[in-house]
């Protein structure tokens, strides 16, 4: 009889805690999602200022007419000006032409003052702000550079349209890089980062912990699992929830 009760009420304490150990995922779930959106909603905000914001500089009459008068060596000392206000948020902006490769803002081998007020990249980096075509609507994206002092750093990428005031047509983009957003929401334990090429930029997360999240972040992605899947990891002894 005893043998009995003992393992009836084995079972019963079983799963009453299995039954807890599932109500405290399912809160833990529910506060994650909350913060996410609470995220999501910062990020939202910034995003549609700049996107507003650029969309002003890309009107600017100077600056359409170095396109439309086709003085390019122009462009860049007309839109100084324009741009020197918000150049305290932004790291670098670019100029792309009708076939959407960059227009540099010096001659090749000449270093000038628009280079300097523009934003210093490397031929390389400036490469990668080139697109196969230029569209009606906004690009987004994420550029890894080097700094001044070689240390390498990630920006967020706005290409904003420029259209002939003529026809109507895209004539030239405006590219401007910005620091990636640094909103912080409510909840102290929320980190984010941006998995780029194959690396985690997050300085909240700390670069011995960014290569193994970005290792299984990659590895989730390539077994084509669905987007927003979360992800359960242990690093240095504590329990994480990777969205």
């Amino acid at each position: 009889m005893m043998v009995i009760v003992s393992a009836i009420t084995a079972t019963v304490l079983y799963i009453a805690e299995s039954n807890l150990e599932g109500s405290v995922a399912r809160e833990l779930q529910r506060e994650f999602q909350g913060s996410l959106a609470e995220l999501d909603h910062l990020r939202e905000i910034r995003h549609a200022a700049l996107v507003e914001r650029c969309r002003a500089l890309a009107g600017r009459p100077r600056i359409h007419a170095a396109l439309e008068d086709d003085a390019p060596d122009l462009l860049y000392p007309r839109a100084e000006n324009d741009l020197r206000d918000l150049m305290g948020r932004a790291q670098f902006y670019r100029f792309l032409d009708a076939q959407g490769a960059v227009i540099p803002p010096q001659k090749p081998g000449v270093t000038s003052p628009a280079q300097i007020t523009a934003g210093a990249l490397g031929p390389s980096e400036e490469a990668q702000l080139a697109l196969p075509h230029l569209t009606a609507e906004q690009q987004n994206g994420y550029l890894a550079h080097s700094t001044s002092g070689g240390a390498e750093e990630l920006s967020e990428i706005i290409g904003t349209p420029i259209l002939s005031s003529e026809t109507g047509d895209v004539i030239a983009a405006l590219v401007l890089g910005f620091k990636p957003d640094e909103s912080t929401p409510s909840d102290p334990d929320l980190r984010s980062g941006v998995l780029l090429s194959g690396r985690l930029f997050s300085p909240s997360l700390g670069a011995d912990a960014s290569p193994a999240i970005a290792a299984a972040v990659a590895a989730d992605i390539a077994a084509a699992r669905e987007e927003g899947n979360n992800l359960h990891l242990v690093l240095h002894g504590n329990p994480q929830l990777h969205f």
